[in-house]
């Protein structure tokens, strides 16, 4: 079977310095910018609204919905899963981005990567809580990038240069910054060539610097037989290819970010018949994911539980990083 021990915990440098609070008239801009995209509404006023909607050749529906208390959520083709979620007055979305955004924490100040970019919900909460910290994303969509500005606020980041969005795939060895990166967030689907995709994501980092990669391998082992399955496949393909091992942390619900109590979930039937009903949106963030951390990992645990940012504190207290073993290999102390 896969084992799993507890890592060591000792020390990271904990961030001092948050991002200061912006007064600029940017929102306004936002607003009338997505007044002047594709803007549909729902029946009800009162309820979640199409605010952008437009196809690509890499998806036939991608679509801007606003929930009912303020959320944007990016949702691309008809399975109602959520690409991007933005909320105009927090970073937090008590959802697996959130574990994502906690990456500058355990890497060597310099450029991280972020391979999957989509709307930039990453990206805007490590901006918050790590404002020294500069960012090249790829998302291999232009019309996302464009949903992005109009209605995620990723032209913020740009124009702080906290942020370089770059269209193309992000799976190309060529989507790198002179040198590497001093780590990489990888955010989408790799397909099954994974040892190959992990090889090129490899190449990309820093050498001799304790470069490492933070990846979402959505489902968690054993919620399902299928999908479970997938997962171990790529945790086990990552410690083929990582130095310094691969560690796992799982098992959290993000009930709160649907901002619709279990009992009041609405499907209502907007202009586009194409939309997702939102009661199969609200459903999918409530879904139970894997995030994996690779490279040098002393001291990982206790820079989880003492160091991260206080609005992202709560994530260290709830959760363990553990350290992945293959099913034919021993059970290692660390």
């Amino acid at each position: 079977m896969h084992m799993l021990s507890t890592i060591p915990s000792t020390s990271y440098p904990k961030f001092a310095t948050r991002r200061a609070a912006r007064t600029c008239s940017k929102p306004v801009r936002i607003a009338a910018k997505a007044a002047q995209a594709d803007r549909v509404h729902s029946g009800d006023p009162g309820g979640p609204q199409l605010l952008y909607s437009a196809t690509s050749v890499y998806s036939n529906n991608i679509q801007v919905i606003q929930s009912m208390r303020g959320a944007r959520i990016l949702i691309l083709d008809k399975s109602g899963n959520i690409n991007s979620m933005y909320k105009k007055e927090t970073y937090i979305t008590n959802s697996y981005w959130d574990y994502l955004a906690t990456f500058p924490q355990f890497c060597s100040e310099g450029t991280i990567g972020i391979l999957g970019l989509g709307a930039g919900t990453v990206a805007r909460t490590i901006a918050e809580y790590y404002p020294d910290v500069r960012m090249v994303g790829w998302e291999i969509d232009p019309v996302v990038v464009m949903a992005a500005r109009l209605c995620f606020g990723i032209d913020d980041l740009e124009d702080d240069n906290v942020l370089n969005v770059k269209t193309g795939d992000a799976l190309d060895t060529k989507s790198s910054v002179p040198g590497g990166f001093d780590g990489i967030v990888v955010d989408l689907f790799l397909g099954g060539k994974l040892v190959e995709a992990w090889r090129g994501i490899k190449q990309r980092l820093k050498h001799g610097v304790g470069a490492k990669v933070m990846v979402n391998l959505g489902v968690s082992p054993f919620s399902t037989v299928e999908q479970g399955d997938e997962t171990i496949l790529a945790l086990d393909s990552m410690l083929e290819v990582f130095d310094g091992g691969c560690n796992r942390t799982v098992g959290f619900t993000t009930r709160e970010s649907s901002e619709v109590p279990p009992t009041d979930l609405r499907a209502p039937t907007l202009a586009n018949a194409g939309s997702p009903k939102l009661s199969s949106v609200f459903n999918y963030i409530r879904s139970i994911t894997t995030i994996a951390l690779c490279g040098p990992m002393d001291g990982l645990q206790g820079a989880w539980e003492t160091d991260l940012p206080d609005d992202l504190g709560h994530l260290g207290r709830g959760y363990v990083w553990q350290r992945w073993v293959k099913a034919d290999a021993p059970e290692k102390s660390v």
